[in-house]
């Protein structure tokens, strides 16, 4: 699956190092844009959150979803190769 996790980490004191390596840990990742990754990972969504809960303060928010269908966007073209080459690999699975 091709997860996205998009959050609002609201709590300027807290070190969020932890939370990064966690996310990085559930699977190859792209990370360009400030508060959202990309993930490929053989994870639900469910199980990708119930992971990274416990490390966000309580007025932090995230939101996990699979990328399928249609998607768009202005990003680099480095970015758009990423994301092809691992929706075309899962595809092909």
């Amino acid at each position: 699956m091709i997860a996205v996790i998009c959050y609002d980490l609201r709590s300027p004191n807290k070190d969020y190092e932890p939370l990064f390596a966690l996310i990085k840990n559930q699977g190859r990742w792209w990370h360009y844009l400030k508060s959202t990754w990309i993930l490929e990972t053989n994870k639900t969504l469910q199980q990708i959150i119930d992971e990274i809960e416990p490390l966000l303060a309580d007025r932090d928010r995230i939101i996990a979803f699979e990328m399928s269908g249609d998607y768009y966007g202005v990003l680099p073209k480095r970015a758009w190769r990423w994301i092809e080459r691992h929706i075309e690999e899962k595809q092909s699975s």
